[in-house]
């Protein structure tokens, strides 16, 4: 899914705050357990997947008799499954906000560092040297308009050089090249795009994640300092000039299509993470949580219809046969920190928060089976996409004849289904849109979702490995 100071420090160097800096109110000793942090992790997951195969299919290009192109049913279908989907990662950083940013928390800047690394670091290196890999030699996409990558799949055993780095490329046979050519070639050159994605701190669609999160922890220790003495009016007007402040940069750089570094990306972020922090505790009557649930449900009907309209403009109007991601206009209300998507993070922390304030009532072996589950969620986040793609591309050749075997089996209606479902994964591949839009998306998630749960739970049974699933 720590202390405000060093502890090295005594209580008496630590200035009381007068009566012009009044801290934000929370006065237990201890941190503060909150029981909805599990359940947030849980569903926020399973969201992220419903959100990452519904738009697998959202940026198909349409064409002659295309069923999943923009304007199609199957594409309002899912517009509007992407829309409902759009919380789960702003939740993310609010509920690492609402946990981290507690000044109770009486840990050192060194400890805080030491284990926010041991649960990011091996984790962040390894997955995005992973998904720059599969980006780049599994799926292709990245590179599908690369010209090595273009020849090597079209001419065998050859090498590409370029002469005096111009854009004049000269096929020569592999066999004239040393080692280093081939390591330069295939780490360096071939993969470029996949190289300049982790400048930007997206070395895939979903690690940007882990880079905005890391860059957010190395200023914990110091924002809990600051919530310890800043009066709270002031760190509400923060908060609300830089989610203001975030979401008008979000409509420049899709207007300018421009992104971050990964050095820059997480800072639009802080806006999130403070608010977590400061609506932890909010309390709602019955009628506010119904108008909290009221508002969500607007919101996202507002981010799918603003959509519709803005595809329909940039994209079906002005004659283009596929939608571009973020940064874009036709993109624009699905950035990170849209004005939409903004509200519909906080209608929806606001609901989850007092749904799931209180314990579940689910025995001590139902909360442990919970913690277990929501331990996993991290490196669920991570692997999922391995098995999106998997689904969504045809099955690889080395799996055809375990397929064969099943496909020859005999069994229950249940087992004939299992069948149905491999015979279309070896010959067409999975996605949202299989069999109908209505049930693909539920069943692609779920073939999505379990297999990276059991993975995720295998991965974290295993010594040193265990490290990667966070």
């Amino acid at each position: 899914m720590p202390g405000a100071l060093p502890a090295s420090l005594p209580d008496r160097m630590i200035p009381a705050p007068g009566p012009h800096l009044k801290p934000l109110g929370f006065e237990r000793a201890e941190p503060q357990w909150m029981n909805y942090g599990d359940v947030i992790r849980i569903l926020g997951t399973i969201v992220v997947v419903v959100g990452h195969v519904s738009d697998m299919m959202l940026y198909q290009s349409s064409g002659p008799g295309s069923l999943n192109g923009p304007g199609t049913y199957n594409w309002h279908v899912l517009n509007v499954w992407d829309a409902f989907s759009r919380w789960a990662v702003p939740i993310y950083i609010m509920l690492s906000g609402s946990l981290l940013l507690d000044p109770n928390r009486v840990e050192s800047p060194s400890k805080f560092y030491h284990k926010r690394l041991m649960r990011i670091g091996a984790p962040l290196v390894f997955w995005s040297l992973f998904f720059m890999w599969l980006d780049v030699y599994y799926t292709g996409w990245r590179t599908a308009r690369d010209p090595a990558y273009q020849v090597s799949h079209t001419v065998e055993w050859t090498f590409l050089s370029q002469k005096h780095w111009t854009d004049v490329w000269q096929l020569r046979p592999w066999n004239t090249h040393s080692w280093w050519d081939w390591f330069t070639y295939l780490v360096f050159y071939n993969p470029r795009q996949a190289w300049m994605n982790l400048l930007k701190g997206e070395p895939y669609v979903h690690l940007h994640f882990i880079f905005r999160i890391a860059g957010l922890y190395a200023f914990t220790p110091v924002l809990r300092v600051c919530l310890h003495h800043v009066p709270r009016k002031m760190v509400v007007a923060s908060v609300i000039t830089m989610l203001a402040l975030s979401s008008a940069d979000s409509v420049a750089n899709n207007i300018t299509g421009t992104e971050p570094s990964v050095f820059a990306r997480f800072a639009p972020f802080l806006g999130y993470y403070l608010s977590g922090y400061l609506l932890r505790s909010v309390v709602l009557s019955k009628s506010q949580l119904l108008g909290c649930i009221v508002g969500f449900i607007a919101s996202v009907a507002a981010l799918a219809y603003g959509e519709e309209l803005l595809v329909q403009h940039y994209v079906i109007d002005a004659g283009l046969k596929a939608v571009s991601g973020p940064p874009s206009m036709s993109m624009l209300l699905y950035d990170f920190l849209s004005p939409v998507r903004v509200v519909m993070a906080i209608f929806a922390w606001l609901v989850l928060v007092n749904l799931f304030r209180n314990p579940l009532p689910i025995g001590r072996w139902g909360r442990s089976t919970i913690r277990f589950w929501a331990n996993t969620t991290l490196g669920l986040y991570l692997i999922h996409p391995l098995f999106r793609e998997l689904w969504y591309l045809e099955a690889p050749m080395w799996t055809h004849r375990y397929v064969e075997k099943i496909l020859l089996m005999h069994g229950s209606s249940y087992f004939h289904k299992v069948q149905t479902v491999l015979t279309q994964w070896t010959l067409h591949g999975i996605n949202a849109t299989w069999p109908t839009v209505w049930k693909g998306v539920p069943l692609t998630t779920l073939l999505v979702y379990i297999p990276s749960l059991i993975a995720t739970i295998i991965i974290m049974r295993i010594p040193y490995v265990r490290r990667i699933a966070g």
